[in-house]
């Protein structure tokens, strides 16, 4: 079990330090601003696909399972309400619209009195809400 524990480290670094040449190197090759931005927007929509198909309504995702998570009992809906300032932030502002009508609707202003649980789940988010109005 040791000698596999070690031969997993040392390729582990092996594969840390060589690049695309075969040469040693103990810094990543450098990448342009414009494409580490690309590459930042498509890991986060990545990531909210799989949220969006496999835990819609819900706090969180987990990818392993590929189910999700609440924190209560009831929802609070932490992915889209946390997310919703990063994909404005990315630039992508008709995800960001969807997610902000849905928060909308989840998350009434007016109306009646809501209950306990819908004002906790309110004021959780009331803040990113009110950011993007």
């Amino acid at each position: 079990m040791k000698e596999r524990v070690v031969l997993s480290f040392a390729l582990l670094g092996a594969a840390a330090v060589c690049n695309a040449g075969g040469e040693l190197s103990l810094t990543p090759a450098p990448v342009g601003r414009a494409e580490l931005a690309g590459q930042v927007r498509a890991e986060f929509v990545h990531a909210w696909e799989g949220y969006k198909k496999h835990a819609w309504g819900h706090d969180e995702l987990k990818p392993v399972s590929r189910t999700f998570k609440d924190w209560h009992a009831e929802t609070l809906y932490m992915t889209p309400v946390d997310a919703l300032d990063t994909m404005l932030l990315l630039g992508l502002k008709d995800e960001a619209e969807t997610t902000k009508a849905f928060s909308s609707k989840t998350f009434p202003s007016t109306g009646t009195s809501p209950s306990r649980t819908s004002r906790s789940r309110f004021a959780s988010s009331e803040a990113c809400l009110r950011s993007t109005r």
